[in-house]
């Protein structure tokens, strides 16, 4: 069992822990019958245990959350601006002659890959994000250089290094 369906189950136990409390007192309040002591020693137990464990979910879960975003901030940062240069060479694309509407679909292809990308937290998907946000760089020169009119040849050669490179990092965050 996972911790997620372990902390389900832990809350579940706790409510119906709690419920049943709740009977027993207002059945001691409502009906003054004398309690035992040791059901009164049960019940306080059962109470301090139900808030602790309480605390201790919420303690967990809280530093859990704090320690993912913390972890994920550098992997999105990279992502966003990833993202953000290939949504600014989609526009630029606009401008390339029509022989080159393949590799202009290529990019919007790219860009739509991109913008589902999700955060990984490991020195390989980093490093790989690092070398896809230079060749988005390399790829916006060789744009311009397309639209002035030089050969396309190592405008594509880049666009397909960089295809594979966000292949290969989508592959990364599906592991």
């Amino acid at each position: 069992m996972d911790k997620k369906n372990n902390s389900i189950l832990i809350v579940l136990c706790s409510v119906i822990l709690l419920a049943l409390l709740g009977v027993a007192i207002w059945l001691a309040v409502a009906k003054p019958i004398p309690i035992p002591l040791g059901a009164r020693i049960a019940m306080v137990l059962a109470l301090f245990l139900l808030n602790a464990v309480t605390f201790i979910l919420f303690q967990n879960r809280s530093s859990k959350r704090k320690a993912t975003t913390e972890s994920d901030r550098p992997a999105l940062g990279l992502i966003s601006q990833i993202q953000t240069s290939l949504d600014n060479l989609v526009l630029k694309t606009n401008a390339l002659p029509e022989k080159n509407f393949a590799e202009k679909k290529r990019i919007e292809t790219l860009d739509e890959s991109v913008n589902l990308m999700n955060p990984v937290a490991t020195i390989d998907a980093a490093k790989l994000e690092q070398e896809i946000l230079m060749n988005v760089t390399q790829i916006s020169s060789l744009c311009d250089s397309v639209i002035a009119g030089s050969d396309d040849a190592t405008f594509k050669k880049a666009l397909a290094i960089l295809e594979n490179q966000i292949r290969e990092r989508d592959l990364k965050e599906k592991r």
